[in-house]
């Protein structure tokens, strides 16, 4: 019986030995920590999926991988020595994952270096900066393409090895909701190489997203695009979150097609080519294009989204103030235009001694020192502005000759008591206004008086009547107002008590030019009461006040 039960547990412990490890050896190195995984969220997540799948999960390394074989590819001990060898043994749409391993490095010398045309399938790359697995494309015809639908690039780090390489990733017609998240187009090795077309979306590949990416591009060189959607209608485009630094002889993001419904949020974007775009679309495109950072040399050049709509997008450009160029972000503020008729969010290197140069040439203390308040005023800065004034700038003069662009201001005067004779309301100095004067009763007048407004003027020196005649404002109440009506301006008290209606069709209010001087309040006879008085003008000159008098 003892014999009998000691080879039971022989056999029980040499099943544990065999069968066990191969039905963990899948599972045995999925946590973060034995797969040495950086990107702590993303590809963790992606390796509980990998974990909990009930697909295939294969694994590249080209240090010791092979391609063939029974066992190959099953486990990180051995694995795969290519990604394309591993596409052709996943199932398409069975949740299959391929694991490349930190340290990998392919490279590509003709097209399809490899190709992800079996739906569903994630590719994972395990590890961070230079451990992140490698696809070198060394020729010009070189590429990734993507060639199924719902194929995900995570963690891939992809670099240009020769001189314009026509695309890197090709998005087939096939490619719908292909994701590709957090890879890396890191600087090449010799500043001379480039993609022509970092990613490039075939008519009819939907859904695609762009997350989390990192472009680089060398000193050198050039792309036409790091995305290129303008072969046809993209529907559901998604770019969100990468940052795309380099030099694109056309834009970083571009599309002459129809795209419908996309979205462009949170990238920042640098495009060193003069007068070149980071964002453009140049038709009817749908979509949203918010919160992006953009960066370029010619303001009016850096976004163009044709006719989606845009929201908080931060522009900026490239100026000179110490002698060093510097990015100058203008935060969606509305812009200044240049004196040399360019427009600018700052102009810089102003062409008069003004305040305008003192400020924006330099930051330098000594400059600013020779600010002379005299010279330098705010009517030397319209002289400036006057004197250079081209097609696309402001006209001050225009502005003072139409009406309807000045700011209408008000000043008040509340405590009018009603005297005998002139009680003093308002000074104009500075120029003329154009005005409309009302009262209103705050305490109550307290006997029978007239009254109505003149003004005293300083040059020509004349006393003026406002109004027709001297009208009753005999006992008025609290909330009585008085305004000026018609074209004579009569003096005209409210029948109600805190309202007036104004009657523009059978008689107006009054409006008045009045030249600088004193404008006052008169009155037949001393009365108790007190009236708030309220002028509303524009000015009609540079450099003109009201004050309460």
């Amino acid at each position: 019986m003892f014999k009998k039960f000691k080879l039971i547990g022989l056999f029980l412990l040499i099943t544990a030995f065999v069968s066990v490890p191969a039905f963990a050896a899948r599972y045995e190195n999925l946590t973060v920590g034995n797969l040495k995984v950086e990107k702590a969220l993303e590809v963790a997540g992606l390796l509980q999926a990998v974990a909990n799948t009930t697909g295939n999960v294969w694994y590249v390394n080209s240090t010791g991988g092979t391609n063939g074989g029974g066992s190959a590819g099953k486990t990180p001990s051995h694995p795969f020595a290519t990604v394309d060898y591993a596409i052709g043994k996943c199932t398409a749409n069975h949740g299959d994952f391929i694991i490349v391993m930190p340290g990998h490095a392919e490279s590509f010398t003709a097209a399809d270096g490899f190709d992800a045309d079996v739906a569903g399938i994630t590719i994972i790359g395990l590890g961070s900066g230079a451990d992140m697995p490698e696809f070198t494309f060394a020729d010009t015809d070189a590429t990734v393409a993507v060639g199924a639908a719902n194929v995900t690039f995570e963690n891939l780090r992809l670099i240009a090895g020769i001189s314009d390489i026509v695309i890197g990733i090709a998005v087939e017609a096939g490619g719908d909701n292909f994701t590709l998240s957090n890879c890396e187009f890191p600087t090449p090795t010799t500043n001379s190489f480039e993609f022509l077309d970092v990613i490039d979306l075939a008519s009819g590949a939907d859904g695609v997203r762009v997350v989390g990416n990192k472009y680089r591009d060398g000193s050198a060189s050039a792309a036409n695009h790091f995305i290129e959607a303008g072969n046809g209608t993209n529907a559901n485009l998604m770019i969100v979150g990468n940052d795309i630094q380099g030099r694109f002889a056309v834009s970083a993001i571009w599309s002459d097609a129809i795209d419908l419904g996309a979205y462009i949020a949170d990238n920042v974007i640098v495009n060193t080519i003069t007068g070149q775009h980071c964002i453009e679309f140049t038709t009817t495109a749908t979509g949203m294009i918010v919160r992006n950072n953009l960066y370029g040399d010619t303001e009016g050049g850096i976004l163009d989204s044709g006719s989606m709509f845009t929201a908080d997008n931060n522009i900026s450009v490239a100026i000179d103030l110490d002698g060093i160029p510097q990015w100058v972000i203008d935060n969606g503020l509305n812009h200044l235009t240049a004196l040399d008729g360019a427009t600018q969010k700052y102009p810089e290197n102003a062409v008069n001694d003004s305040i305008i140069a003192k400020m924006l040439t330099k930051n330098d203390p000594a400059v600013m020192a020779d600010f002379d308040n005299s010279t330098d005023s705010l009517q030397a800065i319209r002289d400036v502005i006057d004197t250079n004034n081209t097609a696309d700038q402001v006209d001050l003069d225009a502005i003072l000759a139409d009406t309807a662009a000045i700011p209408w201001r008000v000043v008040a005067k509340t405590d009018g008591a009603v005297l005998t004779g002139n009680d003093n309301l308002f000074i104009i100095s500075g120029g003329p206004i154009r005005a409309r004067i009302v009262g209103l009763v705050t305490t109550v007048i307290g006997g029978a008086s007239n009254g109505d407004l003149q003004l005293v003027t300083t040059d020509p020196a004349a006393t003026v009547n406002l109004n027709a005649a001297p009208v009753a404002i005999d006992a008025d109440a609290a909330g009585t107002f008085y305004n000026n009506v018609g074209g004579a301006g009569v003096f005209t008290p409210s029948t109600a008590l805190g309202i007036k209606i104004i009657d523009p069709v059978t008689v107006d209010e009054t409006y008045y030019l009045l030249a600088p001087g004193t404008l006052h309040f008169r009155s037949s006879a001393a009365q108790s009461g007190v009236i708030a008085w309220y002028i509303t003008y524009q000015a009609l000159a540079p450099g003109v006040t009201v004050t309460a008098d």
